[in-house]
């Protein structure tokens, strides 16, 4: 007899149904007097616990036990987030009473040691601490003096042999490994992220390259239809040239059989059979009207139609499959899509874990990107703006933006060179100006900072390191700014030191490097020790900049005190031999050259001008330390106002098309990255 207690039991019998779970017991209710009586359980909502020993339902599961639903507490904005005392940003209070403190206890420092007035003649350093610096440092200008001296006594022999060393590192540039990809440079290879995204990649291939396009209406009023008010980009107008943009897009390639066809993800054809325009992935609004150009007089009802229902078998495109709104409409507030203000078209392309075989589709993403910008540039109408971006884009515009940067790194040591070769001369009269002058040496300075660069360029390429243009970029400047200071310490020292009675010129070269050898050397070893540390980041693109700039640091000073000296002292022999610089063939007609020792203007500057005033007057370096404190207490203020991370956009240049791409998917695009999960071997599913 069927009934339905025999129609539950069988509903919760785990033996007789292979949909049933787990086993379920239907208690039937209590009978009185042949009627049954109703259950009656109190119901909870899903964010409340059903009991004591029992929780409440996830967000996940359950839309009021998220934060700020359900009378839950709200997710606490950035206004809660700061630290605030007394409604002021709470770091700078602490900070400005700090400062007050600080201020204070200097005061009152000062008017104690005022009044008590120490004699700080008295403390001496430890005997054995003095004793083993002087050693120290007496060994040290023995040994750059001898050094100085052998290498200023064979100058020619000197440059013979560095420019063959040169010549042979420098050749190492040549296998430089150069690398453009983000992921790359800024991400660590034993990062999490990138070491999941690795096995990702090379077992499920990676995520489709995206070529995409977005237009937004300019100028256009909305469309009116059945009684209610559209977004502009349901104009008639706008959307077949939007359609006739998206075929010519499709059609690329085409004549040559390197069309779209050859690359793109076609999901519903299967392998090895030949794949057609109409079966590649496009999301476009115009997958909703099966791509006819021939607009219908209710096309908006169509569209709006399966927008609601994108899944709906009449409004799935010609791939196959569905056009997702967020995608392909944006520029709307909320979720009404019927507001919307642009739209996308994206082409999905396949992506390969072996770089060989995306070449045919990085092929194709440079016709569509010099299409888009021919297009965007003599045939764009006036009433929409379009921004697009291929997969390639980041990359090659890194590419450009570096060898645009070559004309900025020329402007830069043009100018330093004249200001090396101004500054580092002399000037007593016109008429010994072109012996006085320091235009070779300055030359040959610039020459050195070169040659540290492509040295360490060459080492590094035999090592086979890749590194980054941002590297290659900023190398020269960094060099050239520290190398630069030991050249003027080295040169204006040796002006200064006047050559003594039967002494040579490189017995004078040697005690001048004697003299600033010591302080060169530990300045450009803690140099190069910072920059070194900085090579403990997992960054590739900070640890490689790290260890260019150390071995860059330590080549150029070698340089200074082998190329350099040599140079300097060719060019002394050449001034006392009252020979032109540059000109080295004319001599000089004047039969005295001039003392050697004069000080030029920036040096008067400091010694008359601006020493005094700093160190003649108290209240000027009380000022000057107050000054100095306040600056230290704002500094650790805004410190914490630093925002970490990197923008993508700050790594394209302002004339970029990508930028202006950048821009439009904020406005635009409502659709987020892509997640995986993976499951590997190992699990027990039982």
């Amino acid at each position: 007899m069927c009934t339905h207690f025999r129609w539950f039991e069988y509903m919760g019998n785990e033996e007789l149904s292979d949909f049933v779970p787990f086993q379920i017991n239907y208690i039937p209710i209590a009978e009185s007097n042949g009627v049954y009586d109703p259950l009656r359980i109190e119901t909870k909502p899903c964010s409340e616990p059903y009991d004591e020993n029992s929780a409440a339902c996830s967000c996940l599961d359950c839309e009021a036990s998220c934060p700020g639903s359900g009378g839950l507490a709200p997710l606490p904005s950035e206004a809660d987030e700061e630290f605030q005392i007394a409604g002021l940003y709470g770091l700078g209070f602490v900070m400005g009473i700090v400062y007050i403190v600080l201020v204070v206890a200097f005061l009152s420092l000062l008017f104690l040691l005022h009044r008590i007035k120490p004699n700080f003649s008295r403390l001496h350093y430890p005997r054995f601490m003095t004793s083993l610096e002087g050693t120290f440092n007496s060994a040290l200008q023995r040994f750059f003096a001898q050094w100085g001296t052998v290498f200023a006594s064979h100058p020619a022999l000197v440059l013979f042999a560095s420019s063959w060393v040169v010549a042979a590192l420098v050749y190492g540039a040549f296998d430089l490994q150069v690398t453009t990809d983000p992921v790359e440079m800024w991400a660590s290879p034993q990062s999490r992220s990138r070491l999941e995204k690795e096995y990702f990649d090379s077992r499920f291939e990676p995520f489709y390259r995206l070529e995409q396009v977005f237009v937004k209406a300019v100028g256009i009023q909305k469309v009116k239809w059945d009684g209610k008010e559209y977004g502009p980009v349901f104009n008639d107008t706008f959307l077949s040239v939007v359609f006739n943009l998206q075929e010519r897009i499709q059609r690329l390639g085409e004549d040559e059989g390197k069309g779209l066809n050859t690359i793109c993800n076609a999901p519903l054809v299967a392998a090895g059979d030949a794949v057609s325009i109409e079966n590649c992935t496009v999301q476009s609004v115009w997958g909703y009207l099966k791509n006819s150009p021939n607009l219908t007089e209710g096309y908006i009802d169509t569209m709006m139609r399966c927008i609601q229902n994108t899944y709906d078998y009449g409004c799935l495109a010609p791939y196959g499959g569905p056009v997702e709104p967020g995608l392909a409409l944006g520029g709307l507030e909320g979720s009404d899509f019927s507001q919307a203000t642009g739209l996308s078209i994206s082409f999905m392309v396949n992506n390969h874990h072996n770089k060989t075989a995306q070449l045919p589709a990085m092929e194709w993403e440079l016709r569509f990107v010099e299409f888009m910008k021919n297009w965007t540039e003599k045939e764009m109408p006036d009433f929409m703006s379009v921004a697009f971006s291929a997969e390639r884009s980041i990359q090659d515009e890194l590419e450009r933006e570096s060898e645009a940067e070559i004309v900025t790194v020329v402007i830069s040591y043009v100018v330093m060179f004249a200001y090396i070769a101004v500054a580092l001369g002399q000037f007593r009269s016109f008429k010994t100006l072109l012996v006085d002058s320091k235009v070779t040496l300055g030359v040959g300075g610039i020459v050195i900072v070169l040659m540290a660069v492509g040295c360490t360029l060459g080492i590094f390429g035999y090592a086979g390191v890749t590194t980054t243009l941002l590297t290659i970029e900023v190398i020269p400047f960094l060099v050239l700014a520290v190398g630069v200071d030991n050249i003027f310490i080295l040169v204006q020292t040796h002006q200064r030191e006047e050559r003594r009675k039967d002494e040579t010129h490189a017995e004078h070269v040697g005690r001048t490097l004697g003299r600033v050898g010591p302080s060169m050397l530990l300045t450009s070893v803690s140099e190069a020790s910072c920059f070194l540390i900085g090579a403990l980041s997992d960054m590739p693109a900070v640890r490689t900049f790290a260890l260019y700039a150390t071995v860059a640091l330590l080549l150029d000073f070698i340089f200074q005190i082998t190329c350099f000296v040599s140079l300097l002292a060719v060019d002394d022999r050449r001034q006392a031999a009252k020979r032109f610089d540059v000109i080295c063939c004319v001599v000089s007609s004047e039969k005295k050259v001039g003392s050697r020792k004069h000080d030029n203007l920036l040096s008067y500057v400091f010694e008359k001008c601006y020493a005094p005033y700093l160190l003649g007057y108290p209240w000027v370096r009380v000022i000057v330390v107050l000054l100095f404190l306040l600056w230290l207490c704002v500094s650790i203020c805004l410190f914490p106002l630093a925002e970490a991370g990197l923008d993508q956009e700050l790594s394209m240049p302002e004339d970029s098309y990508v930028l202006v791409y950048f821009q439009y998917m904020k406005d635009l695009l409502s659709m987020g990255p892509p997640v995986y999960f993976v499951v590997k071997a190992g699990l027990n599913y039982s």
